[in-house]
């Protein structure tokens, strides 16, 4: 059903486990509680992609905002998600570089 290197094709597998379930002709004891079942999780399903698909454009209009973010996008590899999620791990740090400045100015043989 889903083909090598293709797993975001979860609506042609929907599909198809409801083409299977309306030529079922067998009646078990318990076939209304599963199809109630299957039904809420797809349904279920469904309302968490469509939020997923919100968040995603909420936390990339945030992302890009931010004056970090336009820079980390610049980086191969890095996209809103992948920026945001740095920013939310390690954060802009800002403050660090400050402190390594002044420490280094005390080390270093260069007079800044």
């Amino acid at each position: 059903m889903v083909k090598k290197r293709s797993p975001w094709l979860g609506s042609k597998v929907t599909n198809e486990i409801w083409a299977a379930l309306n030529t079922h002709s067998v009646t078990l004891p318990a076939e209304a509680t599963w199809r109630d079942v299957i039904s809420d999780v797809a349904g279920d399903l469904d309302r968490v992609w469509c939020q997923r698909n919100e968040f995603q454009t909420v936390i990339e209009e945030v992302f890009m905002s931010y004056p970090l973010g336009r820079v980390l996008v610049t980086l191969c590899g890095f996209g809103s998600r992948t920026g945001a999620w740095t920013l939310a791990e390690i954060g802009d740090r800002t403050g660090r570089y400050r402190i390594t400045a002044c420490v280094l100015r005390r080390v270093s043989p260069v007079d800044w």
